[in-house]
């Protein structure tokens, strides 16, 4: 903001020049500021000043930890793993009925299942040769078992065909034997 003749108005006199302008303004020191962000400093809000909450907490005692936790997830190149799981445990210790539970055995029975998750796909990863190998070997059999069922009733009339064409065969010269033997018996008689 400028004065009339031009000049910047210093911070000092700020908050009475936007007064005689007819402008409301606030100054906040850095601690009830970052109260209000979170909404732990309700006295401010009922004064009838401007409510600032960004982060409406559960519990108030939480925000330096969420101060902690968004302070430094601005800064995601600086935030690692055990950042995150400090974080975590602080915000969430009310919730534990001990106060001198293990921490890192909880977060480890927290996360075994997603560390078993993560070492069965580690297997098959490394044993992804084989599972393709397999899985050819599976298709392979899909598509010879394919063409057997495709080919079956082919294979069965052939077989049928076959059947009839050795006993009609059969048959035929069984009658033919049949008929040498008379033959032979018929002459057996003549010559005697």
């Amino acid at each position: 903001f400028r004065l009339e003749s031009g000049a910047l108005v210093q911070q000092p006199q700020l908050l009475s020049h936007l007064a005689s302008l007819g402008k409301n303004a606030y100054h906040y020191n850095a601690v009830e500021f970052a109260q209000l962000i979170y909404g732990k400093n309700s006295s401010v809000i009922k004064s009838g000043r401007p409510d600032f909450t960004i982060f409406k907490l559960e519990h108030s005692s939480d925000a330096q930890v969420f101060q902690q936790v968004l302070t430094r997830t601005l800064r995601l190149d600086k935030l690692n793993s055990a950042n995150v799981k400090e974080y975590l445990m602080k915000i969430f210790t009310r919730d534990l009925s001990d106060p001198k539970i293990d921490f890192k055995q909880e977060w480890d029975k927290a996360f075994s299942e997603v560390n078993d998750d993560w070492a069965q796909y580690q297997a098959a990863f490394n044993q992804l040769d084989l599972i393709e190998k397999l899985e050819h070997a599976y298709f392979s059999r899909l598509t010879v078992r394919g063409k057997l069922i495709y080919c079956r009733p082919l294979v069965d009339q052939g077989l049928a065909d076959w059947y009839a064409h050795y006993q009609a065969k059969h048959q035929h010269l069984q009658e033919q034997l049949d008929a040498v033997i008379k033959q032979e018996n018929n002459l057996r008689q003549q010559d005697r």
